[in-house]
């Protein structure tokens, strides 16, 4: 161990992270974090992202190089992820002529793949980092975990966020190695009474109001009809009460709709759409609850959620769903409140936090301690880079 730590300390790294996303952009947030603490670090770091049309195709960012490959969209349902890898690869080869790579990280995506075959001599180590489970449901859920189990036999590493994700992707399988999520401590952080109240007024809430707030990307699989139920029950029995959804996808309007035709749930639902990355912390900042409402099933139940850690960070309470997810970051009555999958139990755990002070307080205090533990240069130093070196020595 000695020896490992003294690499860390004190050698420089040649790292290529490679992904279909923005950079820096909401989409993946690990593609950023962990490029940014790794270049902190001494490491020189480059980056193969998805461009907008404005953006430039090279910059350095916080000491990142980042090339980008304009993209008309990031879907992974179109043409576009070919184009990408296509021309990741033009990229990668040019790079590699001068300089190869000790590590080439990608993150799941089916383009991804192949790349070890494809360019074994960019890289003396390819790493495939799992992120989330297969969500779409149906057959694009089978397809895409057969995808993951059969990048296991192609890279020299696989990641997942934690055991469960492994366990429910591999099998009792233990040939994968686990990063936690992180959080940015810097920007998720606790705030006082008057800046919550600017943020309420950012996203044109009351500020004299208790907020219950709930971020998600709103599809279909994620239930976020189940959201707008608690908070009718909630403010049907706290009419003080206003709420936040932040996000955006195929649900939007349908849930827009519902709330313009309810009596309680009208004028005081506030819809935000897509939120830019720079700005989400105002959103926790705004609520004086967190809803991290994960529907309990066999595609969600794994996933630890980001924005469970990122709301406990905030100092903002949390009731989460029972989820083996949740459960990486929540201790039901110790740092937050675990609730089942249905209306009644989620609306009576908000009750209880907003009628209880001191509870709301505990649970604001530890909250901010776990999250101190899931810091992203914690987790890149003690995780990441290890593994990184792990291999490097073992090639």
């Amino acid at each position: 161990m000695s020896t490992l730590m003294h690499k860390i300390a004190n050698e420089s790294i040649e790292i290529c992270h490679i992904q279909m996303a923005y950079y820096p952009g909401s989409e993946m947030r690990a593609f950023y974090e962990y490029t940014q603490a790794l270049s902190r670090m001494g490491h020189h770091v480059c980056v193969i992202a998805a461009g907008k049309p404005d953006e430039a195709t090279f910059e350095c960012v916080n000491g990142v190089e980042v090339y980008r490959i304009k993209v008309r969209s990031i879907s992974k349902k179109s043409l576009e992820p070919v184009i990408f890898l296509r021309k990741a690869i033009q990229i990668l080869r040019a790079e590699a002529k001068s300089r190869p790579f000790d590590v080439i990280h990608t993150y799941t995506s089916w383009e991804m793949i192949p790349m070890p075959l494809l360019m074994s001599s960019a890289a003396k180590r390819f790493v495939f980092d799992i992120r989330s489970n297969a969500i779409s449901g149906g057959l694009f859920t089978t397809i895409g975990k057969v995808l993951r189990r059969i990048s296991r036999l192609v890279y020299d590493a696989v990641i997942v966020l934690d055991d469960a994700l492994g366990k429910d992707i591999f099998g009792n399988c233990t040939r994968y190695h686990i990063v936690p999520l992180g959080v940015d401590l810097n920007t998720f952080s606790p705030v006082g009474m008057r800046d919550k109240r600017l943020a309420k007024e950012r996203f044109g809430l009351n500020p004299e109001k208790n907020t219950i707030g709930f971020i998600s990307s709103l599809y279909p699989t994620r239930r976020c009809d189940r959201v707008l139920e608690t908070y009718k029950v909630v403010m049907s029995k706290k009419p003080d009460t206003q709420a936040l959804i932040v996000g955006d996808g195929p649900d939007f309007s349908k849930l827009q709709h519902v709330i313009n035709h309810d009596s309680i749930l009208k004028n005081r639902v506030k819809m935000t759409g897509k939120v830019p990355i720079t700005e989400v912390h105002h959103a926790y900042h705004a609520c004086d609850v967190f809803l991290s409402y994960i529907p309990i099933n066999s595609i969600y139940d794994p996933q630890p959620p980001l924005k469970t850690i990122e709301a406990l960070a905030s100092g903002v309470p949390v009731i989460a769903t029972a989820t083996r997810g949740n459960k990486t970051f929540i201790q039901d009555q110790v740092n937050g409140l675990l609730a089942n999958d249905n209306v009644e139990d989620l609306a009576s755990k908000c009750l209880t936090i907003l009628s209880n002070k001191c509870l709301r307080q505990a649970l604001i205090k530890a909250g901010i301690e776990t999250a101190k533990k899931f810091e992203w240069n914690k987790i890149v130093r003690d995780y990441l880079l290890p593994i990184y070196l792990d291999l490097l020595s073992s090639k």
